[in-house]
């Protein structure tokens, strides 16, 4: 999963574990802290201060046979290399590395010195997450679709274009920004 930072990658793995958890798998979760408890779920909270690192909690729970491995971070080389030859194995790594889409998240594995054919044998998807913003309330307005953007819209879209948008111009309510 990747994404810039803080835009709830975590929230919609943990939907992920809730939909596959099941009594007969055995899955684990490397967080810092553990920010919300599942049922069936071994989480582990990384301890920095005891000199604890994601690569050490993963290294650990690779030896305790998990079906499942969530990380919450892989920015580094090292929980980077091992997460992938964990998943290149067979088993399944859910994890969170920052990098603004799919194609960059690649390129910022291989910059961490994963070589490509491990990414190619271990990795099976990316999600890439973004935070909808929404509207402001208290200062939308609403105007005419220019006919131009209606065009290429209805050019890729089968549905029905709608004839207005919504925008907002920033108020106190929402500190000026318009959401």
């Amino acid at each position: 999963m990747t994404g810039p930072p803080d835009q709830s990658q975590m929230t919609t793995l943990y939907a992920a574990l809730q939909h596959v958890n099941s009594p007969r798998r055995k899955i684990v979760t490397l967080e810092d802290p553990v920010t919300c408890a599942v049922d069936g779920v071994t989480q582990v909270s990384i301890r920095f201060d005891l000199g604890q690192s994601y690569t050490s909690a993963l290294h650990d729970m690779r030896h305790h046979d998990p079906d499942i491995i969530l990380v919450e971070d892989t920015n580094n080389r090292d929980t980077a290399s091992l997460a992938i030859q964990i998943a290149a194995s067979g088993r399944q790594v859910l994890g969170i590395i920052s990098s603004p889409d799919a194609v960059s998240c690649i390129d910022h594995i291989r910059s961490l010195g994963v070589p490509s054919f491990l990414i190619s044998r271990a990795l099976n998807l990316i999600i890439t997450q973004y935070r909808l913003k929404q509207i402001c309330q208290s200062c939308k307005s609403e105007s005419e679709l220019p006919l131009e953007t209606s065009d290429r819209i209805h050019k890729y879209s089968p549905t029905d274009v709608p004839s207005s948008i919504f925008t907002a111009t920033g108020c106190e309510s929402c500190g000026n920004t318009g959401y």
